[in-house]
């Protein structure tokens, strides 16, 4: 019998740099950033119950660069691309079966992870209003099985179109929404999210 799982995921450290900014122009403004993030698990948690399990079980590490426009009037665009390196992960057992192929061993070799995304719409300041298209790419890993629960090195790939709206409100809160939608996928439902959330900002 399956038991639900609970506990913290990972621990994940991110660094941010600016490649360039163009400053105001008669235009508009360009800018150009590079992130790097590392993350490891910080509890003994399983990645063999997916999708009950709370995360992969395996260190990360990304790199993303991301380049944005900003016109004088409210519109922007941005375009992000990056890249995700995946670790070997081990199971609580000796063999498992994947891919069509039956493998002798507790550790499992997983597929890096490649992501773009486009996003476009209207920033005015105290009104956000980003709509995105973003595709992600497994590159490696096998198909679900028939009849069986999914595996953590499993090919997940979508076509995902996201719309969202934030607004600030006054002593540094915001209300956000949005709605997600997933075009095409290969092992990944077409599925429609919503969200609605609350934030305050901490200005250091």
């Amino acid at each position: 019998m399956l038991h639900s799982e609970s506990g913290f995921q990972d621990l994940s450290i991110t660094a941010k740099f600016r490649l360039l900014s163009s400053g105001a122009t008669s235009h508009g403004s360009l800018s150009a950033f590079i992130v790097g993030t590392g993350s490891l698990p910080v509890s003994n948690y399983t990645p063999d119950f997916y999708p009950l399990s709370i995360g992969s079980g395996g260190g990360r590490a990304a790199a993303r660069l991301t380049v944005n426009y900003q016109a004088n009037s409210a519109f922007f665009a941005t375009a992000t691309s990056s890249y995700t390196f995946c670790a070997n992960v081990k199971l609580n057992r000796d063999s498992y079966y994947t891919n069509g192929q039956l493998y002798m061993t507790n550790e499992v070799a997983m597929p890096n992870v490649l992501e773009n995304q486009i996003t476009a719409g209207i920033n005015s300041g105290k009104l956000r209003v980003p709509i995105s298209l973003i595709q992600q790419r497994t590159l490696g890993g096998g198909d679900i099985r028939r009849q069986d629960m999914p595996f953590v090195s499993n090919r997940m790939d979508f076509v995902k179109l996201d719309a969202g709206l934030l607004y600030s409100l006054p002593k540094n809160l915001g209300f956000t929404t949005g709605v997600g939608h997933v075009m095409s996928g290969r092992n990944v439902g077409q599925s429609t999210s919503f969200r609605l959330g609350l934030f305050y900002a901490l200005h250091i």
